[in-house]
């Protein structure tokens, strides 16, 4: 049986630093703040994606272990003025839906249902789980350099080719980001 806040802390407050008084409300109202956290992301889901043309988030994303042929690869600089991602989910957010503007408009030479996914500098492969129909893609470019690779039904690379760099506003119409 959980036992009520005060009890909880009251060995914290008259003895201990305030810091770890914190550390307890954290604790104690934990499962509150992801009912509030999960609240707004269904209000996203439900109200944001509709009129947005992004179709992928964070948990759409897995690690890809195998290896990658970077002839294969399309290379994209990044854009120096916008800001990296941080460790802050709310950071996260705001960078991926308003604060990149900026998106390559990739597609695979050959039209085929295919996935995409990308290398960052540091080697950390990404790819998305959800399969790309229409012919093109377009890919938010953070900060830093980037390759981006496309992977097919079968589980091959192929090869992928750069239409245009263009802001989310002004990209083909048909185009979702990713």
């Amino acid at each position: 049986m959980a036992r009520p806040l005060t009890f909880v802390c009251e060995r914290v407050i008259f003895g201990q630093s305030m810091k770890k008084f914190f550390d307890c409300v954290v604790v104690y109202f934990r499962p509150l703040w992801l009912l509030v956290k999960g609240t707004f992301v269904l209000f996203l889901w439900l109200f944001w994606e509709p009129i947005s043309r992004k179709r992928s988030y964070w948990w759409h994303w897995k690690p890809y272990r195998p290896n990658v042929n970077h002839r294969l690869c399309q290379w994209v600089a990044g854009d120096p003025k916008s800001k990296p991602r941080t460790s802050s989910f709310w950071s996260n957010l705001w960078q991926t839906n308003f604060g990149w503007q900026w998106v390559a408009v990739l597609e695979p030479y050959d039209i085929q249902p295919f996935q995409i996914g990308f290398v960052e500098e540091s080697g950390r492969r990404r790819l998305c789980s959800k399969l790309v129909k229409n012919r093109g893609v377009g890919m938010l470019l953070g900060p830093d350099p980037i390759r981006f690779f496309a992977i097919n039904q079968k589980g091959e690379q192929i090869a992928l080719r750069l239409v245009k760099i263009a802001t989310k506003y002004w990209m083909p119409r048909k185009t979702q980001i990713y």
